[in-house]
């Protein structure tokens, strides 16, 4: 397995307008990762363009490092009409930009979920998410690009979720991006999700967090999950996800690809950054 990072991990830096891709990318070949992975979110124009990816793929080229994943956010649960559309197409053209990169994998979601006034069901946005991932599977595929839907939120993060869509969409272009740490938001075992999920897994987000009962609010920073419990982010390998393990069950399952850290941690990112790599790079050497 290589070690990368993700671009999220410098998010508190990207506040600053000053500060950009240039600088992470430098950041991270220096740390020693050998992959960044992008969201659209953080080049120049808030958005990929042609000349955006091109740009993009010289400076990795040039700092020697992979672009294993692009991580695109989406919403396929809504109703049929403009809106729907206009996602499902920005996706599509999303992975013509994954192309223009040479990225090989785009990172994608199912559903956050009704938000007023648009309401569903859960087997209604199940439908939805199945029918539009079909769609831009099947753009993918063709392009030589696979998508993987990651555990992301409450509504659809759980990784019987994951892995019933999966099914449900049976296409060779789609599979799993699970990300250890997110399984604490919908309260699961990071290791029995991963265990599951493993055999589908096309990239990883390596992440940890520290967990506390429910009860009183620990401190600033603290968030809860579905089930009341408090969570704040660590530098992977410090925190309560059983990292060592997870690793482990994705070896077992024969994963070779990247482990792309996301750095949530309240401290400065360039040293959780430093830690988390170090951490991850000794567990694969004990497994």
């Amino acid at each position: 397995m290589k070690i990368g990072v993700s671009s999220y991990s410098f998010n508190r830096y990207f506040k600053d307008p000053g500060y950009t891709v240039a600088q992470a990318i430098k950041a991270t070949a220096e740390i020693g990762f050998t992959g960044f992975e992008m969201l659209p979110r953080y080049f120049a124009e808030r958005k990929s363009t042609p000349a955006a990816c091109r740009e993009l793929k010289k400076m990795l080229g040039d700092a020697g490092l992979d672009l294993p994943c692009y991580t695109l956010g989406c919403e396929f649960a809504l109703p049929e009409g403009p809106e729907r559309r206009a996602v499902i197409d920005e996706i599509k053209r999303e992975i013509d930009m994954a192309v223009v990169m040479g990225a090989k994998v785009c990172r994608i979601e199912a559903s956050w979920g009704p938000k007023p006034p648009v309401e569903f069901t859960f087997a209604e946005a199940t439908e939805r998410v199945v029918r539009a991932t079909k769609e831009v599977a099947e753009h993918a595929l063709k392009l030589g690009v696979r998508l993987g839907l990651e555990n992301h939120g409450s509504y659809m993060g759980s990784y019987r979720h994951v892995a019933m869509l999966i099914r449900e969409v049976k296409s060779d272009a789609y599979g799993a991006v699970p990300d250890i740490g997110n399984f604490f938001v919908v309260d699961e075992d990071p290791l029995v999700a991963v265990r599951d999920l493993a055999k589908y897994a096309i990239h990883v987000h390596a992440k940890d967090f520290l967990r506390r009962p429910p009860g009183a609010q620990p401190g600033e920073g603290w968030w809860k999950s579905v089930g009341g419990y408090w969570n704040q982010g660590a530098a992977v390998g410090e925190g309560d996800v059983p990292v060592k393990a997870c690793l482990a069950a994705l070896k077992k399952k024969g994963y070779t690809g990247y482990l792309a850290v996301e750095h949530e941690s309240p401290e400065d990112p360039i040293e959780g950054l430093k830690r988390s790599r170090a951490n991850i790079e000794r567990f694969l050497s004990e497994i």
